[in-house]
């Protein structure tokens, strides 16, 4: 499997991240990127390149850094399926990010108070 096994992208790095993944074991996209030490754009259009050529698949899915992201081993097999976040999750992500937008009064009797 050369650099002209993968079409687009950089020549041989495909291969160096299916390496990593094959010495490593089941990793995330930012194990890959530092195990590897790729470029993190590089690793995020490879690995879904090398997923649709059977050459890895995702065993599970992990929440890292507040999301579901894939982890990662090489070789064929059955994808595992992406749990959808529960209701909750998803409204608590959403009032959160309302209270940083909401203003606070910095000047009057209501001065120093917001969200």
């Amino acid at each position: 499997m050369g650099g002209a096994a993968m079409s687009g992208g950089t020549p041989g790095i495909a291969p160096a991240v299916l390496r990593v993944l094959e010495r490593h074991g089941e990793l995330s996209q930012m194990q890959v990127t530092e195990l590897g030490a790729f470029n993190a754009s590089t690793v995020r259009h490879v690995l879904p390149r090398l997923r649709k050529k059977r050459l890895v698949h995702v065993v599970r899915w992990e929440i890292l850094h507040k999301t579901w992201a894939p982890i990662y081993a090489a070789g064929p097999g059955e994808n595992a399926i992406k749990v959808p976040l529960a209701k909750s999750v998803k409204n608590k992500r959403y009032t959160d990010k309302q209270k940083h937008k909401q203003p606070i009064i910095t000047s009057g009797p209501w001065a120093g108070l917001g969200a």
